[in-house]
């Protein structure tokens, strides 16, 4: 972890969720383009209701440019009476999962452009724990997976939908990266804000 600098643009991602994790993803983007995943919430059975005000009290201080959000209108509307509004995520599964690919792979100078942050989530939910299940965005990497036929090839494009709440939001944010001139969401690198 480190400081992230003022003058980067700062976004987040949420995935709604309930029995399924709740995930909302803090990112900031650096003048090189590097997506930096600072801060998650990721956390089961807890209403948006509640969650609204805890995203608002994480965010303090900061200028968030945009959330995106899954396309469940009713909790877009709870964040949205919380001060929290939102656009609706982009929902091309196998394009979003290439553009976290195309993210992740080195460039000349070795580096990627997107990161997760050590410790970026603030707190461990303790019902998933006791289930065996990811706790984080970072943690499902690794159980991200596709369905497999008998030969065992995937069946089609798109992985299993399990344990992919992080990698959702994930998808969620590069993708509006991506778009955003198109959504008219604009900002200015060198100068800040």
């Amino acid at each position: 972890p480190f400081p992230i600098p003022a003058a980067w643009p700062r976004f987040r991602a949420i995935d709604f969720g309930y029995n399924n994790a709740f995930v909302c993803l803090w990112g900031a983007v650096s003048h090189d383009d590097e997506l930096y995943i600072y801060r998650e919430l990721y956390e089961t059975e807890r209403l948006v209701s509640d969650l609204g005000p805890q995203i608002r009290q994480l965010s303090e201080g900061e200028r968030i440019l945009a959330t995106v959000a899954d396309h469940d209108a009713e909790n877009r509307a709870e964040l949205n009476k919380h001060g929290i509004p939102t656009l609706a995520a982009r929902q091309e599964i196998v394009e979003g999962i290439q553009e976290v690919r195309r993210r992740l792979e080195r460039d000349k100078r070795g580096k990627a452009r997107l990161y997760v942050m050590r410790d970026a989530t603030v707190a461990r939910d303790s019902r998933l724990a006791i289930r065996n299940r990811p706790m984080s965005t970072q943690e499902e990497f690794g159980v991200y997976q596709y369905p497999q036929t008998m030969e065992g090839r995937a069946r089609r494009e798109e992985p299993s939908d399990l344990d992919n709440h992080g990698m959702d939001a994930l998808r969620y944010l590069v993708m509006f990266l991506r778009h955003r001139s198109a959504m008219g969401v604009r900002w200015r690198r060198a100068e800040g804000i």
